[in-house]
């Protein structure tokens, strides 16, 4: 948005005109108050998310550690030979003929 120094003293002028000369410092000051509150509440906005971003980082030095750990204590044991099994299974003829 291009403004050149005839819009920007348009828009000023519409604005006297409408609020008049006593009520334009108080607007001024008001607004003034109003964006100086939404930047401190960005900011904290920021500083609360950071801290909570770096207050949630894993303890551990290797995060796939910790995740091999959980996985290993969540899973349930399985056979690590299940051919084994099997061919014992092959060899013993059917007896429901």
């Amino acid at each position: 948005m291009n403004l050149g120094p005839s819009e920007i003293f348009l828009v000023v002028l519409v604005i006297l005109l409408l609020f008049g000369g006593k009520r334009l410092p108080e607007i001024a000051r008001n607004l003034g108050r109003g964006i100086a509150e939404v930047r401190r509440y960005t900011i904290d906005v920021k500083h609360q998310l950071n801290s909570d971003i770096t207050d949630s980082s894993p303890k551990s030095s290797n995060p796939s550690e910790s995740t091999l750990k959980k996985t290993e204590q969540s899973s349930p044991k399985v056979d690590v030979n299940p051919t084994a099994q099997s061919r014992t299974s092959a060899s013993k003829p059917d007896s429901t003929d």
